[in-house]
């Protein structure tokens, strides 16, 4: 990965954190699932688009990396609600931009390998 891709994608990320995070801490009606699938799809797409990567292909299994990430931290944040209500807000905030950022970083090494894949079978070729 060049330094200017991994500007890149260090930007993406963060964004996609920050913006997670604010929606964990808003006191939003019903679940801010939707919101985060559709701030982590973005990132996803987003990282692909910055590292060349074609995520067409595979955007079912992102999308389904993202709910399930999503769904884990939700679980993980309901158990910390219950347990300290007045902090509720904050926790929610802080699962929801670290897994964000532990998905972002992820997706970047996933694409990374995908792309040592394809230079390998072209060079193959």
């Amino acid at each position: 990965m060049t330094v200017k891709e991994k500007r890149k994608c260090r930007y993406i990320i963060h964004t996609a954190t920050i913006a997670a995070g604010a929606i964990g801490a808003a006191k939003l009606p019903g679940s801010d699932m939707l919101m985060l699938s559709a701030i982590q799809g973005t990132m996803i797409m987003a990282l692909g688009n910055a590292l060349g990567v074609s995520v067409t292909k595979n955007s079912a299994k992102e999308m389904a990396k993202t709910f399930m990430i999503g769904k884990i931290g939700k679980g993980m944040a309901g158990m910390f609600l219950q347990a300290i209500p007045a902090f509720g807000n904050a926790i929610n905030s802080v699962v929801a931009a670290a897994l964000t950022e532990m998905l972002g970083w992820d997706t970047v090494k996933e694409f990374e390998e995908r792309r040592k894949a394809e230079n390998k079978e072209e060079s193959v070729a």
